[in-house]
């Protein structure tokens, strides 16, 4: 085996046993997975969506057709890309006239390991001040104390599974809002969180900004429509006010399998009907959800709550805020709890914009219109658009036909898009006769009204006298 050869293989194996890839952390499903992940107790085991599956959070672990998609590959192995590898393996081909291979290695090695991400690096001398995922100096920084570029504030999520909170010493944490789950499922009682009231009070006692979310399992039109009925009643039922958006949490397994389009149109719906209630709306899913499932450009008017266990997001789209981890630890909380950090990609102002028709309006339903925010891109209002006006008007004020004889061709002109006939009708049989398709056949002398029904309730008439042969 000559020298290029050998140098290659030693090089491989440094460069494989001295980076991390992975270690002990499983990456599936676009998020970072570690042993300790959290896990809920099954009470919830009676929704009646998903007797099996029943609010066990799948953030991250659910299967993409049988198949893992490494979408959050920690940042080690993201700086190396095929173009460095091969650069780095031709030089140290290159330079295998050396007499000492090894060192060779080592150098390549160095060069690899050392390579600088893009992202915005803390000086070496404030490295030592700076803990993970804490703020310093008006910034957050990530675990590997490296910018988290546009994050202004950190918080968490919470639900009935974090017990009893002590707010007074959670007030005094870097916890700058606090988002609430309000239940999971349909409109049934037994599926309300049982905390939720207590801990609204809590965040309006310690004036803590709060959002609201509901675990889903919606499939159909019929499910979704529970689903805001159950949230718009417990959000009243406590007289909340959320300064946050109310969120829809989708990322359980059964909801998974529907069609990508359906499922945006499913979101879309909570979201509208949310937003016309009066609160700010959005969505919560993994990062391989926001990836392959909830793709459709609909979504794109509401807020984005994006799950990725990962030292950076890796979503590539707008988004507002980031759950980065589900194993955090603050004073008040005994246990684990949801962290995420909010961006300022938020708008406050929603200064200028313009009105989009995102429904038409027919004879028999409302349009729809949405005020959309020039800076951020998100509704800000929606209004209906009113059913249109039922119009016609028959070819024939009157006609006068001779017994037997017929008439054929009675039109409705400038009819309503979408309306129809549905009824034709003679005051007098014996005199006029007119055929479900329209035609008018006279029967004896004398004279008889038709009435024309349309679908919209609209009823055009028009005389017809008989006159003898």
């Amino acid at each position: 085996m000559n020298k290029k050869i050998i140098s290659i293989l030693c090089a491989t194996a440094i460069i494989c046993s001295n980076i991390n890839i992975v270690g002990n952390d499983k990456i599936v499903f676009g998020a970072t997975y570690s042993a300790n992940n959290r896990a809920y107790a099954q009470e919830e085991t009676a929704c009646v969506y998903d007797t099996n599956n029943a609010d066990i959070y799948t953030t991250g672990t659910a299967e993409l057709e049988g198949k893992s998609v490494l979408d959050g590959k920690s940042e080690t192995t993201s700086i190396i890309n095929k173009e460095t590898e091969s650069e780095t393996v031709s030089e140290t081909v290159s330079e295998t006239i050396s007499e000492t291979v090894s060192e060779t290695v080592s150098e390549t090695v160095t060069e690899i390991i050392t390579t600088e991400p893009v992202t915005t690096q803390v000086e070496t001398t404030t490295k030592g001040k700076i803990k993970a995922w804490e703020k310093y100096d008006g910034k957050y920084y990530n675990d590997k104390k490296i910018v988290i570029e546009g994050a202004v504030s950190k918080g968490i999520d919470i639900s009935k599974y974090q017990g009893t909170i002590n707010w007074e010493k959670l007030s005094k944490e870097d916890v700058s809002f606090v988002v609430i789950r309000c239940g999971y499922g349909s409109d049934i009682k037994s599926q309300d969180d049982p905390n939720f009231k207590k801990y609204v009070e809590a965040c309006e006692k310690y004036k803590i900004p709060y959002g609201v979310y509901l675990y889903s399992y919606a499939v159909n039109e019929k499910m979704i429509k529970s689903e805001v009925d159950h949230t718009l009643r417990l959000l009243k039922s406590v007289k909340a006010k959320p300064q946050l958006p109310v969120y829809l949490d989708m990322e359980d397994n059964s909801t998974f399998k529907v069609a990508n389009k359906k499922l945006c149109a499913l979101a879309d719906y909570y979201c509208k009907s949310i937003k016309m209630a009066g609160y700010d709306a959005g969505v919560y899913a993994n990062l391989s959800w926001w990836t392959y499932k909830l793709t459709d450009p609909v979504l794109n008017q509401w807020y984005r709550w994006v799950a990725q266990y990962n030292s950076a997001c890796g979503y590539r789209g707008l988004y507002q805020m980031w759950q980065y981890t589900s194993t955090a630890k603050f004073n008040g909380i005994n246990g684990n709890v949801d962290a995420n950090f909010y961006y300022n990609s938020y708008c406050t102002t929603h200064s200028g914009g313009k009105w989009i028709t995102k429904k038409k309006p027919t004879l028999f339903e409302y349009g729809e219109k949405r005020y959309i925010c020039n800076k951020c891109g998100l509704c800000t209002k929606i209004e209906r658009i009113a059913k249109l006006k039922p119009t016609g008007k028959l070819n024939k004020k009157s006609i006068t036909l001779k017994v037997r004889k017929q008439y054929k061709k009675l039109k409705v002109k400038k009819m309503t898009a979408g309306d129809y006939v549905v009824k034709y009708k003679s005051s007098n049989k014996k005199v006029a006769k007119i055929s479900s398709r329209g035609v008018i056949t006279a029967k004896k002398k004398g004279k008889a009204t038709i009435t024309v029904t349309l679908k919209s309730g609209l009823k055009l008439k028009m005389t017809v006298k008989v006159k003898k042969r």
